[in-house]
């Protein structure tokens, strides 16, 4: 477990992470969402593997879907749970080893999650994501795999920061039993600042991972 990470957003202020992090992550938010949206049927269930506090939960329950959550943050879901209630299906949890069976959920996604991982966990959190889901898998990176370079920062709190080698990512996936296709969208989005500061411009990646057997129930 990356404790550095953990502290980091045991001081984070919930509140003030969903005023900066809604406006930033618009975009992207409706990219995956669509892109699921083109094959998920109302009802499904959707995993959210390091939710936070829960800032997608009202995406997807607008939309006629069983949302469940997870986080490593006891203070996020602390926070979600008093904001939504249970309904949300909140838990603590480690992206690692995900206490769920397999093929348990339609989608299984994670968002800006495995670029502040120690480096190497980022294929046991894909590998998991894999796992419980039945249809679809998503990743969402916050800092793209671009390329095939490398890069891992550490800093003085203990959080990574990483961007991983595009083909390496790729292959790992396409070694993945009973995938489909895989689609990758890659794009510059210029986001508001919660300031008064000029709009910022980020690069996101979404891949969308399908399973070629799915199981209904």
């Amino acid at each position: 477990m990356n404790q550095g990470w953990r502290a980091y957003w045991e001081k984070t202020n919930p509140d003030k992470f969903m005023i900066s992090h809604l406006p930033r992550t618009e975009k992207v938010r409706e990219l995956y969402f669509t892109q699921a949206s083109e094959i998920l049927k109302r009802g499904n269930r959707i995993l959210d593997v390091g939710c936070g506090p829960a800032m997608d939960y009202p995406m997807w329950r607008d939309a006629g879907y069983r949302y469940f959550g997870v986080d490593f943050t006891q203070q996020f879901i602390d926070y979600a749970n008093e904001k939504y209630g249970e309904e949300a299906n909140l838990s603590l949890m480690d992206a690692k080893n995900l206490q769920f069976k397999n093929r348990r959920f339609h989608l299984a996604y994670s968002k800006d999650l495995l670029e502040h991982q120690p480096p190497g966990d980022w294929r046991k959190i894909i590998r998991e994501l894999w796992r419980v889901t039945s249809k679809l898998m998503i990743i969402s990176f916050f800092l793209p795999p671009w390329d095939n370079s490398t890069k891992h920062q550490k800093r003085d709190d203990g959080v990574w920061t990483n961007t991983y080698n595009k083909t390496e990512v790729f292959n790992h996936i396409m070694r993945f039993k009973n995938l489909n296709w895989l689609r990758i969208n890659e794009s510059m989005f210029h986001t508001p600042s919660s300031t008064n500061r000029k709009p910022k411009s980020h690069g996101w990646a979404v891949w969308t991972a399908m399973k070629s057997f799915c199981e209904e129930d």
